[in-house]
């Protein structure tokens, strides 16, 4: 949904008459002079301002349950996780659809498994990595970096007994992280798909980890090697 914002250009103030008494017509007149004022300023500064109407940019209707959505970094794409396991690229200005990505036809299960977590990999300004890569998470424990303008499926990792309900690159998108049902976060090597770090609750009580599902997992937006994960038992850790 689009919105603008509101100018904030002073509005210049009434001169009340001696007695403080102030006609329709002079109000009128002085609303109208205002909004002129206002217009004319926002005209030659080019500054936006708000009607108060928020207008949908596009709107699309899926075949599926949407649980999952996520903007490239440039905005230029926006991904929809989808639960019957397909994730749709749209083109952000004018919601056309860039392609349609379909879970990899594996095995008999293929089909209809939840898309939980989307996260767009940052650009590389070097150059040396493609841009437009995705990675996806789903229920049944897989994550795939998907190309999303030629549709490939790059690379592919299943955790098994484990429903992936987050995935997140880390600023340089040197590496990814995984979280779900069995209460660990996973920490990948992006280019090998190499599980480095694997941290969880010990058993005596007192170390930390989750006891229960996490739904959230994030690096830090500055630093690439802090995380921090949320999840159904009442902590972020």
């Amino acid at each position: 949904m689009t919105s603008t914002v509101e100018s904030t250009d002073p509005v210049e103030n009434v001169e009340e008459n001696n007695n403080n008494i102030v006609s329709d017509s002079n109000i009128s007149i002085n609303q109208n002079n205002s909004e002129a004022t206002k217009d004319e300023k926002s005209s030659e500064k080019n500054i936006p301002y708000t009607t108060g109407n928020l207008i949908p940019r596009f709107v699309r209707n899926e075949p599926a349950s949407a649980l999952a959505i996520e903007f490239s970094q440039n905005d230029e794409f926006i991904a929809v996780g989808l639960s019957n396991s397909v994730i749709k690229i749209y083109q952000a200005s004018s919601g056309a659809l860039v392609s349609s990505l379909g879970y990899p036809k594996t095995n008999s299960e293929g089909y209809n498994i939840p898309c939980t977590s989307l996260s767009f990999r940052n650009v590389d300004d070097s150059g040396k990595r493609a841009k437009n890569v995705l990675i996806a998470g789903y229920a049944n424990g897989a994550t795939i970096h998907w190309h999303v303008t030629s549709g490939q499926a790059l690379q592919m990792n299943i955790e098994k007994n484990n429903q992936v309900n987050s995935v997140h690159y880390n600023k340089y998108g040197s590496l990814y992280c995984t979280a779900g049902s069995d209460c660990h976060v996973r920490v990948y090597d992006a280019s090998t798909t190499k599980n480095l770090y694997d941290l969880f609750a010990g058993k005596d009580g007192y170390t930390s980890g989750h006891s229960n599902k996490i739904f959230s997992v994030k690096f830090h937006s500055k630093d690439p090697n802090i995380l921090f994960s949320g999840g159904w038992d009442n902590t972020i850790q």
